[in-house]
């Protein structure tokens, strides 16, 4: 089942009016990448409250990114194609990895405008990604057409967990920034 706090969304606004100025997030035994979901998208949740500005739209999306963050055991969520036995998901000593999760951002390079990161699930030239990371909103990204691997070589997809993947973005991206599927 989904942990019960998903549904705290909706009295965030609620609890800071009543008076309450700390929230404690559940993350022993959880990925980093369900740890980061969850902190970025309270605190700008928390935001949004605290300066007028949270909307119903983006209450809504932010359950439904923290739905698709807890569900870890559903089928394969892209959107045209699933996923072929090249294409399995990464998984880690902790839990299994949420199929949103993309990658991690290890370098990016200012003047080649070259992201590094490590690969976590299968993504492709074309797919429409989102990196989060902390004090900026998520930003929507597509795949570049040329994918490189850690020694400079063209690949075709990034399909395999771990592995170093390189390509053109022009996000000014920090380490530790993650990239995930966008939610469409």
């Amino acid at each position: 089942g989904r942990p019960k706090d998903l549904n705290f969304v909706s009295y965030i606004g609620k609890m800071i009016e009543a008076g309450v100025n700390s929230f404690k997030v559940e993350g022993r035994m959880r990925s980093i990448y369900y740890i980061a979901t969850v902190i970025n998208t309270y605190r700008k949740l928390i935001d949004k409250v605290k300066d007028g500005t949270l909307t119903e739209e983006y209450s809504k999306y932010s359950l439904d990114i923290l739905n698709r963050c807890a569900n870890r055991d559903s089928t394969a969520q892209f959107v045209e194609k699933v996923p072929g036995k090249d294409e399995q998901y990464y998984l880690g000593r902790e839990e299994v990895s949420n199929k949103d999760f993309l990658g991690i951002v290890l370098d990016y390079d200012k003047d080649s405008k070259m992201v590094t990161l490590e690969q976590r699930n299968y993504f492709k030239p074309g797919d429409i990604v989102e990196f989060f990371g902390p004090g900026y909103e998520a930003i929507t990204f597509t795949i570049p057409e040329e994918l490189y691997d850690e020694k400079g070589n063209l690949i075709d997809v990034a399909r395999h967990p771990q592995m170093i993947v390189k390509f053109k973005c022009d996000l000014d991206l920090s380490t530790n920034d993650m990239m995930r599927l966008k939610i469409l």
